[in-house]
């Protein structure tokens, strides 16, 4: 929100359509979930299971890209998840771009983690993802705002 400071009533919500505001939006709810990270885990149905979650970040070099990751919850029983959180105004929709993102997100934890170890996707909507092929293929788990707060 740098450079965009106003002063009066109603000047910061003036700025919700701008991109700064939206970035500022998208961190804000990453933060929110990393604070209610029982309730996610709750919502997944792993409450009680040792985990450890942080965010991963994958510089590129040589032969690979890089990855950034919001969320990763490496969990007993030898599964992680990929938790993407996405802040928007109605249902999240995965398009055929980002769900290549997705695929190589998955890919890039696959190789960096040990062999033994199952990766799946969660991602963390305010109002749900829509449903589409790429959903049904990529996102066996999702966890929406309210989630958070239950």
């Amino acid at each position: 929100m740098e450079g965009k400071r106003k002063n009066g009533e109603g000047s910061f919500i003036s700025l919700e359509h701008t991109p700064q505001w939206k970035t500022w939006c998208g961190y804000a709810f990453e933060n929110i979930c990393f604070m209610h990270l029982q309730q996610m885990k709750r919502a997944m149905g792993i409450a009680a299971v040792y985990t450890e979650a942080g965010s991963y970040i994958q510089k590129a070099g040589g032969d690979t890209g890089g990855v950034q990751i919001d969320m990763l919850i490496d969990r007993a029983y030898n599964i992680i998840n990929v938790c993407e959180m996405k802040f928007y105004d109605a249902p999240f929709t995965i398009t055929k771009k980002y769900a290549a993102e997705l695929r190589n997100k998955r890919a890039m934890v696959r190789m960096a983690a040990p062999a033994k170890k199952s990766v799946f996707i969660t991602l963390v909507t305010c109002f749900g993802v829509q449903e589409n092929s790429y959903a049904t293929e990529l996102v066996p788990s999702q966890i929406i705002a309210g989630d958070l707060f239950g």
